[in-house]
């Protein structure tokens, strides 16, 4: 009843969102609604006293964020299907609140390029506050096809985009987005990827690439020609230490056999590398030692 979060019982809160798909046709759903309608004006961005002025010190932080991915996972449903079901309901609330945090987004946008109005998500806020959290539940999303659409549609991944071209002003938010990201499928998350490592922050340009290791390492398969296809492509970058980040994913990526084999295949795009400057010949020449050094029974090439 009360509008004062501190005394929710965000144990209990938790539990229903938890366990929202087993109680969804035994609660009343009106009633289940009202909660669900609380609850997205607590999560709002857009609420100077709810989940993003929450400290990370705070002792409600970890709390109110679980709540949050779990908020996230009310998104099960397209935005085309219409019903009066308490499930369909809580779908369209979730994908409300995406709404508002894309518009958060670009609110903060606005204020940094054309000092209009106050920014809501601020890069400092990142640092200090449950704000950063919305990427989680971005990033948590981006695991099923229905979050993706719902991702798209939300426009999240145009001020996403908006943010890499303005170079180094949102860096963090970059950075925390690209952590959060499922990259295992083709689609805008691996699309925003690819554009991160081509803009002009070199921060940013060299964190993206060590993610390559940790997707590497993560799922090897799933990394394949898509992920050998950037490591190429991450040899021509301007800045060395961005190419030495790159060689050294690929030294660990060539301990798999079944990369081993695309990298033989795609050998074409690394050896246009060698033209392009000594410190790149040297760099060509290296590579090629190390695929040398694999025996040739581990190829399955003539």
């Amino acid at each position: 009843q009360t509008n004062i979060y501190q005394k929710w019982n965000w144990d209990l809160i938790l539990a229903l969102l938890k366990d929202f798909s087993k109680l969804a046709n035994q609660t009343q759903g009106d009633l289940y609604e009202r909660f669900l309608d609380k609850l997205f004006d607590f999560f709002k961005p857009e609420n100077k006293d709810g989940f993003s002025s929450i400290q990370l010190t705070d002792s409600l932080s970890n709390v109110t964020c679980r709540s949050l991915i779990a908020f996230s996972d009310l998104l099960v449903y397209p935005s085309r299907i219409q019903s009066n079901h308490i499930k369909y309901i809580a779908s369209n609330i979730a994908r409300t609140l995406l709404t508002s945090i894309n518009d958060a987004l670009k609110q903060s946008i606005l204020a940094m390029t054309e000092d209009i109005g106050r920014a809501i998500i601020t890069e400092h806020d990142l640092l200090s506050k449950n704000s950063v959290y919305y990427y989680l539940f971005l990033g948590r999303l981006s695991k099923t096809a229905f979050g993706v659409e719902a991702l798209t549609e939300s426009e999240i991944f145009v001020r996403l985009l908006e943010m890499l071209r303005m170079d180094d002003c949102f860096a963090t938010s970059a950075i925390v987005a690209l952590s959060s990201f499922n990259y295992y499928y083709d689609g805008s998350c691996r699309h925003f990827l690819v554009q991160a490592l081509k803009t002009p922050c070199m921060a940013l340009r060299l964190y993206c690439t060590s993610l390559l290791r940790v997707i590497l390492r993560c799922n090897p398969v799933a990394f394949g020609t898509w992920g050998v296809d950037l490591l190429c492509s991450q040899l021509h970058d301007t800045n060395q230490t961005v190419v030495l980040e790159t060689v050294s994913i690929i030294d660990e990526a060539l301990e798999d056999k079944r990369l081993t084999n695309i990298f033989h295949k795609q050998w074409h795009a690394l050896t246009a590398v060698k033209t392009k400057s000594s410190y790149l010949n040297d760099i060509y020449h290296l590579i090629s030692a190390r695929l040398c050094s694999i025996p040739f029974n581990q190829l399955n090439a003539d």
